[in-house]
């Protein structure tokens, strides 16, 4: 995986009448002539703290309904740290104000109607965000964006109190492309005055004229003063739009972080920025601050900053009175600090030892990502890393597929208060499209081998879920790789109304399946679960898939809206990469392996395995197929006896278990999985 790199970003474009925005794409940063003035810069030092007064709207027009709502921030930016090419910057947004503006249902004003469930919404969600960003003197960022912002939307999560500026100060009229996340091409538009200060106007447009951002660079100053911007994209049924404004009202120097600490206007940003910068130190007593905070959210990060680092600095007494807070992530932390660490090695093959793996460190929270890659192309993706999460230990990851346009940012809205509980890796990938078609497969697919090479994943808990289409996708990618999921969840997908998810169902029969699905569903029938429920016990599966039909609901059941079934579904389940018997289908050769058997050469349809191991005897029936592969490990064949290998009735194979460590080693590396390597590999013909 790769964070946002210096002078590439990415950028915004449509796809399909669904879609309007967030397929993002690098683009290089303006570079003038050499003649041209010197480059403005940020005039930023550790102790600087400016405040900005924030507005926000955002409106919705459909064909039933619209509305319009508005929040007001104060926000605080606060520079933490300096080295020579970057600095460490805190944001907190505390919401001053929230407000049901206007809300309509088929032309009838029912304001007064929404105004208990908005304010119901509102009070859930905390007053108080953070986020943090390393920049260089130009406000380029030098890592990942945080993707769970102060208010849910598509645009936001592009627009910061720090943009970044053009590499030298251009004339008026003249363009560079931005280093923002929303693929913004910039002009200085003019020069104006603004509190007495001359200041430079530059407005910016991406490449769909949709998005529109303005800011003023003032003489003096060495921060943007004002900020304005205003998007529009498509939704099912409608159009939203959002509007903000920023305005600069104070500067202050000097400050430190044990004055942040004190304070719960910029606390959290402090404690953020800390997290962001291995490279700045806090003593004791300063982080320890946060743990006496009557603040959940600080003293979860005061935690995160202790488990990060080394404990046994802090009070320990300080530490363990949290693990019964009323916050479950505070007493989560505060547990997990004061006991031993977990195991970074797989469980070992009985025949070679698994080698001990080095990961990098990772950005706490959920940020926006990138692929870059010569076949798939360059398209953004979302990864939340929890609190708990530390290279030398392993969690476990969640794949989540959103609805709609398949769009990484609506899964994050739609799950982010649910996995907040939790202490799962949460990897979003994004699709523009449907989930099962080729493109999309493949790029969940290498997202997984990603997250999987960059990220210490407990591979035996490694989930799949996702609501509508993506409901229905998390069935069709677990059917093509079934040996890597310990459970999956469809929330009001189409299930076997969908014909590819109907032709692989086999490949689910060994999998621990939850099915979720409204009772008044108008889009996908509720039929189409429990068909897919049905057919799946007719299959004889060991572990009978879940249904669970709520009453009185639509299609509005997502991972925070589905009556709390999924998460404690999959909470403990864990994978058996190597059964002793399973039953696979292959409709092409795209994803040739299913467990212990890969299918190297098949016929012109489909084609079929029953496979089972028992007492060194490999029994398999196959059809559709020319030849395979069968993998072997120590777990499931012993090396003591004669193996035998019998296809369709007839002996294909007699010989001893031979494993080897450098097959195992290969195989472990190219599966990103030791608990899929293999020791042996036989290839057979299906042919007799």
């Amino acid at each position: 995986m790769i964070s946002l790199p210096v002078y590439r970003f990415v950028r915004l474009l449509r796809i399909g009448y669904l879609l309007t925005l967030i397929l993002w794409g690098l683009l290089l940063a303006f570079r003038s002539s050499p003649a041209a003035e010197a480059a403005w810069k940020y005039d930023l030092h550790p102790g600087d703290h400016l405040i900005y007064h924030y507005q926000f709207e955002r409106s919705y027009r459909g064909e039933d309904a619209e509305s319009r709502t508005r929040a007001v921030f104060n926000n605080h930016v606060i520079v933490v740290g300096e080295t020579a090419d970057r600095i460490s910057v805190g944001f907190q947004r505390n919401r001053e104000s929230s407000e049901l503006l206007m809300y309509k249902e088929h032309g009838k004003d029912k304001l007064a109607e929404e105004m208990p469930k908005f304010r119901e919404r509102t009070t859930k969600r905390s007053p108080r965000f953070s986020e943090a960003m390393e920049f260089n003197l130009s406000g380029e960022p030098l890592t990942q964006w945080e993707a769970v912002r102060e208010t849910s939307g598509r645009l936001i999560v592009g627009i910061h109190e720090i943009e970044a500026l053009p590499l030298r100060v251009p004339g008026i009229g003249e363009s560079w492309q931005g280093a923002n996340l929303l693929g913004i091409k910039f002009t200085l538009a003019g020069r104006e005055k603004i509190h007495e200060r001359n200041c430079d106007r530059i407005e910016g447009v991406d490449s769909s004229n949709t998005v529109h951002l303005r800011y003023w660079w003032c003489e003096g100053r060495g921060a943007i003063e004002k900020l304005e911007f205003e998007g529009e994209y498509e939704v099912p049924g409608g159009k939203a739009s959002e509007v903000a404004e920023i305005q600069l009202l104070e500067e202050r120097r000097g400050e430190n972080i044990a004055q942040w600490m004190q304070t719960g206007e910029v606390r959290i940003a402090a404690l953020q920025a800390l997290l962001t910068s291995p490279w700045i130190r806090a003593d004791a007593q300063t982080i320890e601050a946060g743990l006496k905070a009557n603040d959940p959210r600080s003293q979860a990060l005061a935690l995160t900053y202790i488990f990060q680092r080394s404990a046994e600095q802090f009070s320990t007494e300080a530490i363990r009175s949290l693990s019964e807070s009323s916050d479950p992530t505070v007493a989560r932390l505060a547990s997990l600090t004061t006991t031993p660490n977990g195991q970074n090695t797989d469980p070992q093959a009985a025949a070679c030892s698994v080698r001990r793996r080095e990961f990098p460190h990772q950005k706490i929270g959920t940020t926006v990502r990138l692929i870059n890659d010569k076949k798939l192309g360059v398209f953004p993706y979302m990864m939340r890393v929890p609190a708990e999460y530390r290279p030398d230990r392993k969690s476990p990851l969640l794949i989540y597929l959103s609805g709609g346009a398949g769009l990484a940012i609506d899964g994050v809205n739609t799950a982010e208060d649910a996995v907040r509980s939790t202490d799962y890796l949460v990897l979003y990938p994004q699709a523009g499209t449907y989930w099962w078609t080729a493109d999309a497969r493949g790029r969940v697919d290498w997202l997984l081998d990603e997250a999987l090479q960059e990220f210490n994943v407990d591979t035996n808990r490694v989930y799949i879920a996702g609501f509508s289409n993506g409901g229905t996708g998390a069935l069709d990618f677990a059917e093509l790789r079934p040996h890597r999921f310990a459970g999956v969840v469809s929330l009001m997908g189409a299930g076997t109304c969908n014909e590819q998810v109907a032709q692989g169902l086999k490949n689910l029969s060994d999998l621990s399946i939850l099915f979720v699905h409204g009772d008044s569903d108008p889009r996908i029938p509720a039929s189409c679960s429990r068909d897919t429920a049905d057919r799946l016990k007719q299959l004889g599966m060991e572990t009978s898939p879940l249904l669970q039909i709520l009453k009185n609901r639509e299609h509005d059941v997502t991972l925070q809206q589905d009556d709390g079934l999924s998460l404690p579904f999959l909470a403990n389940l864990s994978r058996n990469p190597f059964p002793l018997k399973f039953t696979a289908h292959w409709e092409d050769m795209s994803f040739p392996r299913r467990y212990w058997i890969e299918l190297l050469e098949k016929g012109s349809g489909p084609a079929e395995v029953e496979a089972r191991a028992q007492n060194n005897r490999i029994e398999i029936k196959a059809h559709g197929v020319k030849r395979l592969r069968i993998l072997l490990r120590s777990n499931l064949i012993s090396g003591k006896e004669p193996l035998t290998v019998v296809i369709n009735k007839k002996t294909a194979y007699q010989g001893k278990f031979e494993p080897n460590c450098k097959t195992f080693d290969d195989s472990s590396k190219q599966e990103r999985d030791a608990l899929l390597g293999y020791e042996q590999a036989i290839d057979l013909s299906a042919e007799h």
